[in-house]
């Protein structure tokens, strides 16, 4: 991010620093061993299905009370109702474990903050045990503060139960058959999280999660970092469940994400099986110039950050919506300081990676989506994890991406599959493409596509970026590039009988080194001026087409040389046809010269067109030809 991690979170000390002292004239529900026990208490009562504590007072309640009554008799929610300028907090001190054998749901709601303590467990060990912890229920003015704490070690296993974190006034939403709350679990300090995670272990067996948290700090000025969620050193693993985190961060902080997983104190793993994973980031800002800020963070800091599945889709979404102009705010951001610290993979499932930024125009360091990676090999892998097969497709969408560092070494950052991989803008085209300080993105070395895609698409037809391709690239399908102006400095090949397209709305151009377009049966297609508005042009020197029994077609509307001998002109191999024509009706700028080497190897190629009809530039043939099909030459002399 260009900047050092330098805050350390001890969310204990947070929780008695902000939750506690305002507790200090609260009114809260402590759940904790040695509370009182039955059907009622000191201002507190069960009714129906209901622990409703009164409209003022604190209460205390035994763990026992909430077990006894799922047990016996049924679901329960604990309600702890709003009261204006008074903070109610449901503290859960003590374990909460369910022993029976029929599935229930339990409940909390809280006008406020829902905080369960250091190394407190809620576990159900027969059946599923669905969970709400909603908070900021009925919170209509002051205070209408709400977050989840569960950053104190906390162990949740719901056996096969739904998990739902999250706030809103109102129990007014559906989720998987569960009233919830209707939005975010909040806080409005400065340095504080929505939903603050360390050191938890979260297991639901085949439940679906939720979590909803948002920071919104609205102290004047502010020099604390924000979040709307915060994982370190914690687990969440659901099986064939589905797990959904959603953070957004607005207001007045110094650097915040909507959603950040770092591996600080220990490795932050999200695991399912067969179920999907979204992680949806999300920022605003009030628009004063600070500090960074990103909307979805992933960070292998000291620690691994892994998201995972077998077969589940994976899907991280990141939007930037800050209104401060400072040079350093991203929708996603995928960081890694180690081999193997930031990883995003999977068996089947398909990922994608969807950024977005309304201010890249701020500078180098504003970006749909940025790769951050250590001098490593592997440091960021997304797809492949390096052992178990992986098959499915990932996508890579965002209108501006970043690469931060050109590293020495090769193949930091890691995407491969045997499924298709697509880097493509969000809308027509890329608006910038970015490498270290200042350069343009290359996908230099640093880049380790693999050799068992079984496809590669860059751009959409309509961009309008250039593209200066650097990285070697084989891929066991088709290849297709949709750009602006091309310039090939690396081989490009397909290892199946697949075609390798490259449409260039403006020019397509060769280094002075030579370079290889190869394909083992499919057709090799080059097209400059794609948009057919006369200002496409085709330099081939040092480059050799190779595609097999595949053909050969080449499009432009004229045709630039700099050879100098035999060694600079493009060598022509492979047993199919051979086409250049213009990209309309007629070449333009001049004679369109055929300066090629033909490989006569087998048969030589098996056709060969120049021009089309209604070319009236003229052509000249300076190469003996041999071809082992017809020839069509279409020219005005």
């Amino acid at each position: 991010m260009g900047y050092i991690y330098k805050k350390t979170y001890s969310y204990f000390l947070f929780c008695i620093s902000i939750f506690g002292v305002l507790s200090l004239q609260a009114q809260d529900l402590t759940i904790i061993t040695g509370g009182q026990t039955g059907t009622s208490g000191t201002n507190w009562s069960i009714s129906g299905n209901e622990l409703v504590v009164a409209a003022t007072g604190s209460a205390s309640v035994d763990p026992s009370v909430i077990t006894n009554h799922l047990t016996n008799t049924g679901d329960l929610v604990v309600r702890l109702p709003w009261l204006s300028g008074t903070q109610r907090d449901i503290n859960i001190n003590s374990s909460i474990a369910y022993t029976g054998s029929t599935p229930r749901t339990l409940s909390f709601r809280a006008a406020n903050d829902i905080v369960i303590a250091a190394s407190v467990q809620i576990t159900s060990a027969n059946t599923a045990l669905n969970l709400v912890l909603h908070t900021r229920l009925g919170a209509t003015a002051h205070p209408d503060n709400g977050g989840v704490v569960l950053s104190n070690a906390p162990v949740i296993s719901t056996n096969g139960g739904h998990l739902w974190v999250g706030g809103g006034t109102s129990a007014s939403s559906t989720w998987n058959g569960l009233t919830v709350g209707n939005g975010h679990s909040t806080v409005w300090a400065a340095g504080t999280s929505g939903i603050p995670i360390v050191g938890a272990t979260i297991t639901t067996n085949g439940g679906n999660l939720y979590m909803a948290g948002r920071a919104f700090p609205t102290t004047t000025p502010n020099t604390q970092d924000s979040y709307g969620m915060y994982l370190d050193n914690s687990t969440i693993s659901t099986g064939s469940g589905s797990i959904t985190l959603n953070g957004t961060i607005q207001g007045t902080y110094n650097g915040g994400s909507g959603v950040m997983l770092l591996g600080t104190t220990g490795a932050v793993g999200l695991t399912t099986t067969s179920g999907s994973i979204d992680i949806t980031g999300t920022g605003s800002d009030d628009g004063v110039t600070r500090s960074w800020r990103v909307g979805a963070y992933l960070w292998g800091f000291n620690h691994a950050v892994t998201v995972s599945s077998q077969s589940g889709n994976i899907s991280v979404d990141g939007d930037a919506q800050f209104t401060s102009t400072f040079n350093d705010k991203e929708g996603i951001v995928i960081s890694s300081t180690a081999t193997n610290r930031a990883r995003i993979i999977s068996s089947s499932g398909n990922i994608t990676l969807s950024g977005t930024n309304t201010r890249e125009q701020d500078g180098q360091y504003c970006n749909s989506i940025r790769f951050t990676a250590s001098d490593a090999s592997n440091a960021i892998r997304i797809g492949f994890d390096g052992t178990n097969a992986y098959s499915g497709n990932i996508l890579i969408e965002g209108n501006s991406i970043y690469q931060r560092n050109n590293q020495a070494g090769a193949g930091s950052i890691s995407i491969q599959s045997t499924g298709t991989l697509t880097l493509q803008p969000t809308g027509n085209s890329f608006t910038y493409m970015r490498s270290g300080n200042a350069s343009g993105l290359t996908f230099n070395d640093d880049w380790n596509f693999g050799s068992s895609l079984s496809g590669f698409t860059y751009g959409k037809t309509g961009n309008t970026q250039d593209l200066s391709y650097g990285n070697s690239l084989t891929v066991a399908g088709p290849v297709t590039f949709h750009v602006n102006s091309f310039t090939i400095n690396s081989n490009i090949t397909s290892s199946t009988a697949s075609d390798v397209t490259i449409n260039a709305n403006v020019n397509f151009s060769t280094s002075d080194t030579r370079q290889t377009i190869a394909s083992a049966g499919g057709d090799i297609i080059i097209h400059a001026d794609k948009d057919a508005n006369g200002t496409g042009q085709l330099s081939l020197d040092y480059l050799t087409l190779n595609p097999g029994a595949g053909n050969i077609i080449i499009r432009g509307e004229s045709f630039f040389w700099t050879i100098t001998s035999n060694t600079d002109k493009p060598y022509i191999n492979g047993t199919g046809s051979f086409t250049l024509e213009p990209s309309d009706a007629a070449f333009a700028g001049g004679v369109a010269t055929l300066w090629f080497v033909f490989d006569q190897d087998a048969n030589g190629i098996s056709g060969l067109t120049i021009g089309k009809a209604g070319n009236t530039e003229d052509v000249e043939v300076n190469t003996n030809l041999s071809i082992g099909g017809p020839i069509s030459i279409y020219g005005g002399y």
